[in-house]
């Protein structure tokens, strides 16, 4: 009887194990989605700024078929490079740049092309100068995928 007893009970604790488990590992699954992925280019400039936009996005990169940025910069200011920073948006993200902006202004517009649409997305823009690499302002905002957030900054 007391064989029976310590089978049943060693049983238990594995199945016990098991189950609890298991739950960690389709927790560890589902925090994988949470943070998102996030893609942060950088656009140069010829007057020593640097545009700096950022999206993230909270789903799988998978699932985001293409990154669309827009930046309006100021009238007869150029763009002298682009940095795309890597992750696994190679070839999903692209950038558009228009000098038509007052004076000291920088408007960006996101578009997050995904597989499913009201996918929370954060956004954000940071003027930096790039002599010193002081960011002069920043700003930031939120909506979903599959449609245009826009931003400005100023300085």
């Amino acid at each position: 009887m007391k064989l029976f007893a310590a089978r049943r009970a060693i049983l238990g604790t594995v199945a016990v194990a098991a189950i609890l488990g298991t739950g960690s590992l389709f927790a560890m699954g589902a925090g994988a989605h949470v943070g998102g992925c996030r893609t942060d280019p950088i656009v140069k400039l010829s007057n020593g700024n640097e545009v700096h936009l950022s999206a993230t996005i909270y789903d799988s990169e998978t699932n985001v078929s293409k990154v669309t940025y827009t930046l309006y910069i100021p009238t007869g200011v150029s763009v002298t490079g682009k940095t795309f920073t890597g992750g696994g948006f190679n070839g999903k993200e692209s950038i558009g740049v228009y000098a038509n902006n007052p004076a000291h202004t920088y408007t960006s517009s996101y578009v997050v092309g995904e597989t499913y649409s009201n996918i929370n997305v954060t956004d954000s823009s940071s003027l930096v100068y790039s002599k010193t690499n002081k960011t002069l302002t920043t700003a930031s905002g939120s909506g979903l995928t599959n449609q245009t957030l826009s931003l400005t900054v100023t300085g």
